[in-house]
């Protein structure tokens, strides 16, 4: 009777050898899982890091103040900024616009020494201000 009670316990025991070796097994597949979450996090953070450094834009203030929404919102309105220009290029370009015409447009029509300036309402002493 104690041998039979001897070998119950000793089948009970590896029983629960076995479930603790596949509950670590599991633990360690969980805890590698995490690692290598929190290592991707970690590159996507740095990556949207860099990006709002590349897209700053002043009007979102101190970029190390910056939240990772304020950061992604930034480089959103960058990249549609660019986008428009880029589509507001083509548009002009079809309709045949050379990029001194357009400039010409764009800039006040002074002309010095063959120069367009840029403020030519303004002295020499207000440009310095």
């Amino acid at each position: 009777m104690v041998m039979a009670k001897v070998s119950e316990l000793q089948s009970k025991y590896n029983e629960l050898q076995t479930k603790n070796t596949d509950l670590m097994q599991f633990i360690n597949t969980k805890e590698d899982l995490l690692t290598k979450r929190c290592q991707e996090l970690s590159r996507m953070l740095l990556a949207v890091s860099g990006l709002a450094e590349q897209c700053y834009m002043r009007h979102y203030g101190a970029l190390q103040e910056m939240t990772l929404w304020s950061k992604l919102s930034m480089i959103q309105e960058f990249i549609l900024e660019k986008m428009q220009i880029k589509e507001e290029t083509k548009s002009l370009i079809k309709a045949g616009k050379s990029s001194i015409t357009l400039l010409k447009e764009q800039l006040p029509k002074q002309k010095y020494s063959g120069r367009v300036l840029l403020h030519a309402d303004r002295s020499p002493e207000e440009e310095m201000v």
